[in-house]
């Protein structure tokens, strides 16, 4: 199904910190897979902007132990797939903070240069799925899927795919704006 209508391709750009770490991945380990994303990218989707900006580093699991080591070496604010305790003590206190947490099979990701991201489809799935990472964003949840949609190009079919990997697609389906939500097929 397509529709008509003008919304922008997602362009982000990422930060210095991120790029030092693609570009250290992309040297230590060429061959691993990883999806660098900021949370910064967000907060144009909402009204009340946090206070700081994570770089998520998404891995494979078999290496998350050796990209964690590997980035300790460009900042001590690197945190191993922290829980909700972690975030509360440590992560929400600090202006920038590098999270690395595994990488999902069938992420939807694109290409910024040579570095693999996060695709909004992605973003707008991983802000329901994690509620305890993504606190400060489940307030605005229903503002964030309005904008994202009226901004900027999503693909609902790779979207809800995705959320359903997650087990999330009832609750990632039922924020889509009424006037941009395709029909459900099953």
């Amino acid at each position: 199904m397509y529709r008509l209508g003008k919304a922008n391709v997602f362009l982000p750009v990422l930060g210095n910190l991120a790029k030092r770490i693609a570009a250290l991945l992309a040297k230590e380990l060429p061959l691993v897979k990883n999806c660098i994303w900021e949370t910064r990218w967000i907060s144009s989707w909402m009204e009340l902007q946090p206070p700081y900006n994570w770089t998520i580093v998404e891995t494979e699991k078999e290496v998350l132990e050796s990209v964690f080591t590997s980035l300790t070496g460009i900042s001590k604010k690197v945190f191993l797939d922290p829980d909700r305790k972690v975030v509360d003590l440590y992560i929400l206190t600090l202006n920038e903070s590098v999270i690395v947490k595994p990488l999902l099979s069938e992420s939807p990701t694109f290409p910024i240069g040579k570095i693999t991201s996060a695709a909004p489809e992605k973003i707008l799935v991983d802000i329901v799925a994690e509620p305890d990472l993504f606190r400060a964003q489940q307030g605005e949840l229903d503002r964030i899927y309005v904008n994202a949609f009226n901004e900027v190009r999503i693909n609902q079919t790779k979207m809800l795919r995705y959320a359903n990997r997650r087990r999330k697609y009832d609750a990632v389906y039922s924020l889509i704006p009424l006037e941009h939500r395709l029909p459900q097929t099953s």
